[in-house]
């Protein structure tokens, strides 16, 4: 259910693994526990990254600490995704009606570090415009961005998870009806980083069809 968590017959919860795709276009990111809609998307002129984390598909608790969802929210007006541990900011976007949409939970973290988890962090981006945000379990990457001259300011950790090593099921849900195309992104502004904080180039694509191929001397 897109306003809450229902569910009439509990289920064990169990670690899946969460992915991520790099849209080399645009150079940003998308974030997703349905293996059918990473692989659609890998078809689709995303490049596939693999697993970055594993998270409970449910409810879940380990050493007292409770689980909390992590909300997914479709922008329409420039076809992004926000993610959110906070309800209330999940529901106040979803009151903007026409501009975003509320797509319920797709993972659940855990609001303090248990054992053997990992910190996820927000990031805002500083560009101006729309709120931009970023997502990642790289602590390096987080570290390149937030620093002087990389752009982005640091929102805290919304939530801890596990290592994708730790991922013991797989969820494969259907495919949103938006992720049929390769415009359907997250956040603008991503730049992806090499070890040494400089830019990496993720591809060279045509500038009328965005495929992905070499490209002649003067080809523009």
């Amino acid at each position: 259910l897109a306003y809450g968590i229902w569910y009439p017959n509990p289920l064990a919860a169990s670690l899946v693994k969460r992915y991520r795709l790099y849209f080399p276009v645009t150079f940003e990111h998308l974030y997703t526990t349905d293996l059918n809609e990473y692989n659609v998307l890998g078809a689709s002129g995303w490049n596939q990254e693999g697993a970055d984390a594993a998270v409970y598909n449910g409810p879940a608790a380990l050493s007292g600490v409770n689980t909390v969802p992590m909300w997914r929210l479709y922008y329409t007006t420039n076809m992004t995704h926000l993610w959110t541990t906070d309800r209330n900011e999940y529901l106040t976007l979803m009151n903007y009606r026409g501009m975003f949409i509320g797509e319920g939970a797709d993972q659940f973290l855990f609001p303090s570090q248990v054992a053997s988890s990992i910190p996820l962090y927000r990031l805002l981006f500083n560009g101006g415009g729309p709120a931009i945000h970023h997502w990642t379990t790289d602590n390096h990457e987080f570290s390149v961005l937030t620093a002087p001259g990389g752009g982005w300011t640091s929102e805290g950790i919304p939530g801890y998870l596990f290592p994708p090593g730790m991922a013991t099921g797989q969820a494969a849900g259907p495919v949103a009806a938006v992720a049929q195309s390769g415009s359907h992104v997250e956040q603008a502004g991503q730049r992806r980083m090499n070890a040494g904080g400089a830019p990496e180039i993720g591809a060279i694509v045509h500038g009328a069809s965005y495929e992905a191929g070499p490209a002649a001397p003067g080809q523009g």
